[in-house]
């Protein structure tokens, strides 16, 4: 546990009731003994490039199989979203809500991405996605 630069009697009276034992030990010490990790990453800026997309996406006809594969289909169909943040959250909750497929374009949208991984926690891996050439005409097969 690391201690504010003040700790309180009260919070370690707390701990020491409810908690394994445990060591209160200053900053400067744990600093010491395992480095400042967030100096060391404010030393070592640099200028990342673009995310590469490191999963191929499904095409129409796995969609087309995935919806006949399944009684009553979810499919959430995404239009332009180029932020890997959003589309990471998207997934996660699409996830959650019990979407059978996410579709999207291929031009003007991100791809699955590292970071569309890290944020999707997961939920990339899990939920298919598809990307379709024209989203427009998959939208009309899907009726």
């Amino acid at each position: 546990m690391i201690s504010p630069p003040y700790p309180g009697l009260f919070t370690i009276a707390v701990f020491q009731q409810n908690v394994s034992p445990f060591d209160v030990k200053h900053r400067s010490q744990v600093e010491r003994s395992h480095g400042d990790k967030g100096r060391q990453a404010r030393e070592n800026r640099h200028v990342k490039p673009a995310d590469e997309k490191i999963s191929p996406a499904l095409d129409e006809a796995d969609l087309m199989a995935i919806i006949t594969e399944t009684k009553v289909p979810f499919i959430l169909i995404l239009d332009c979203v180029q932020d890997p943040h959003n589309l990471g959250a998207i997934l996660r909750t699409a996830d959650a809500a019990g979407v059978h497929a996410v579709v999207t374009p291929k031009d003007k949208a991100v791809g699955i991405t590292e970071t569309v991984r890290r944020i999707s926690v997961g939920a990339a891996d899990v939920v298919p996605f598809v990307q379709v050439t024209n989203l427009a005409r998959t939208m009309e097969k899907l009726k």
